[in-house]
């Protein structure tokens, strides 16, 4: 009877201990998650979602803007550069980074435990003890640690005091999120969100009421962005006003914003001495409010600046346009003629054409149908250009190749015909020095002064064909070489 009592006892334990490994693990695995998920997001980047608006209320044809409003949001969200913390914030963000590294620390202590007493649960009678004291000084060395960083002041964290705002991937996708359920801290935590935009819209006799609120990880608290009312005709005006407010909470700092009207469009524009990126809508945005110099330089043009005073939360417009430095006139002409000319990707006309006022370097491309395109530089101190367009039914790389082939067999005809040239005029020379030594020698015979002199003349004779044949050769591989050269370009 006794030992089947103890038999029982130590199956509860058993299955006791494994119950709570499970539990542990389960622990480990989502605080874990929590942990890596915060602070990858955090140290990285700043991340806003956007929730479905609540519509309380409304009527179906109104309902609509508790949709469209969050998604006509989200780029501000795209377009905003950075989020600069406030003191709150940062200081939220360092408890925020001390909790999740705790974290990290009760979840190592808890593996350590759960080894522990699986080692315990596995270990037999006569074996020993060694590796449970190497997990106790494991686990007493976690547990001091833990104290350590507990008495630690969370200013010893260092946040960063502008991060990268980034829209998250489930707004990017189009979607909104539903309205949370959840106490906010744990939903941003599992969106891994470090802001939430919501808000609801309820009636108000003929208008309808409007609060937008953003939800703070780091701080655990809301903050009211706008509230107001519209007449539902006025959503456009009503989204735009949103923007203004909500592009002031993400930057975290006022802002002003410049559109630029330049021309020549390709020229160049700097704020205070830098260079400015502007957007597709020709704005420079998130300016510093205040006095700033805008200059617009371009290769050929004069350059001009401007002194502009920007407002906070304002837009302004500058238009400048650049006069030409030293204009030429172009004559483009083509062969056949009638092909349209195209400046800088821009259609101006067809050949013949004359261009005015105009300012290098500039591409001009020469098309016409039926024939291959054609596309030039214009540079220095030009005054035209005449295009030989070619048909496109013209294998231009066989063209190209032919010529290339000629060329090279008049280069190796001529290197071939050298030698005989050296040859020639060695034998000349060599006859001809044996011809007058024998004119002053009396022992030679006329006959062999004869012999020597007629061999002399005949070497100089295939000297002077070879010399000729070498300029005949040399004329004909500079003629194929231009040949080649100009197919090349041409085509």
């Amino acid at each position: 009877m006794d030992n089947l009592r103890s038999a029982l006892l130590w199956n509860l334990f058993l299955v006791s201990s494994l119950i709570l490994t499970m539990f542990f693990n389960g622990q480990l695995v989502y605080a874990q998650m929590s942990a890596d998920s915060g602070i990858e997001g955090d140290q990285e980047h700043w991340s806003v979602g956007f929730a479905r608006f609540k519509g309380e209320d409304l009527l179906d044809e109104n309902m609509r803007f508790t949709y469209a409003v969050p998604v006509d949001l989200f780029q501000p969200v795209l377009r905003c550069p950075f989020h600069f913390l406030d003191k709150e914030e940062i200081n939220g963000s360092r408890e925020q980074y001390k909790r999740q590294e705790l974290i990290q620390l009760e979840n190592k202590l808890h593996s350590l435990l759960v080894q522990r007493a699986t080692e315990f649960i596995e270990q037999e009678v006569d074996a020993t003890d060694d590796n449970l004291k190497e997990l106790e000084r494991e686990i007493e060395a976690q547990r001091i640690k833990i104290q350590k960083l507990k008495s630690k002041p969370a200013s010893g964290w260092k946040v960063p005091s502008q991060q990268r705002v980034v829209l998250s991937e489930h707004n990017q996708e189009g979607e909104l999120y539903e309205p949370p359920q959840l106490p906010l801290k744990l939903w941003s935590e599992e969106k891994d969100l470090d802001c939430l935009i919501q808000g609801r819209i309820e009636p108000l006799e003929e208008l309808l009421y409007i609060e937008v609120r953003a939800y703070l990880r780091a701080t655990n608290q809301s903050r009211i962005i706008y509230r107001d009312s519209f007449f539902p005709r006025e959503s456009e005006k009503l989204v735009n006003d949103i923007t203004k407010a909500l592009r002031t909470f993400l930057y975290g700092r006022q802002w002003a914003d410049i559109t630029m009207e330049v021309e020549p469009v390709t020229a160049e524009v700097y704020v205070d001495g830098a260079a400015a990126e502007l957007d597709e809508t020709g704005t420079i945005r998130y300016l510093e409010p205040g006095l700033h110099s805008i200059e617009v330089r371009e290769p050929g043009y004069i350059a001009q600046s401007v002194l502009i005073d920007v407002n906070a939360g304002s837009t302004e417009e500058v238009q400048l346009l650049l006069e030409k430095e030293n204009p030429q006139t172009w004559l483009i002409k083509s062969e056949p003629s009638g092909a349209d000319v195209f400046l800088e990707s821009r259609q101006v006309g067809r050949t013949p054409l004359l261009l005015k006022e105009q300012v290098p370097p500039s591409s001009v491309l020469i098309s016409k149908e039926g024939y291959s395109d054609r596309l030039y530089v214009m540079e220095g101190e030009s005054t035209g250009l005449t295009a030989h367009l070619h048909p496109t039914a013209i294998d231009i790389d066989a063209v190209v190749e032919n010529s290339r082939n000629r060329f090279y067999r008049g280069l190796a005809a001529f290197l071939f015909s050298l030698p005989l040239s050296v040859i020639s005029y060695g034998q000349s020379s060599e006859y001809a020095y044996a011809y007058n030594s024998a004119i002053v020698d009396p022992s030679i015979s006329s006959s062999e002064e004869q012999r020597l002199r007629a061999r002399s003349t005949l070497w100089y004779t295939a000297y002077a064909g070879s010399m000729l044949l070498n300029g005949i050769l040399l004329t004909d591989t500079f003629l194929h070489m231009r040949q080649y050269i100009k197919s090349s370009q041409e085509y």
